[in-house]
Formats: C-alpha cells, structure tokens, sequence
C-alpha cells in the first residue's frame, strides 16, 4: 500500500529529523502493518537473500 501511495514528492520533502515527518511516516506504517495483519490488504513486496 504505502509503495503505491508515498511518491517522489514524499520522498523528495521527507525529513527525519522533523517530528512531524517521523509521526506521520510511523503513523502509516502502523496502518498499514495492521490491515496486513487483519487480512485487509496483502504483502505486495519480498525481499530475498541468497548465497551461491
């Protein structure tokens, strides 16, 4: 959900430093954690980590 939502612009005005900026990311996160958990939404992405 929130690769799809949070675009360049996000991203090119974030700032972790501000307060604000940090709440509101963490604030999505969690909503987003929370429909994934309650079968609201699904996993879109995966990371993999092989060795040879």
């Amino acid at each position: 959900m929130l690769a799809y939502a949070l675009d360049r612009a996000f991203y090119h005005g974030f700032d972790a430093d501000n307060p604000a900026h940090a709440a509101t990311l963490a604030l999505l996160c969690a909503v987003e954690r929370h429909a994934v958990a309650t079968g609201q939404i699904g996993i879109e992405h995966a990371i993999i980590i092989t060795q040879p």
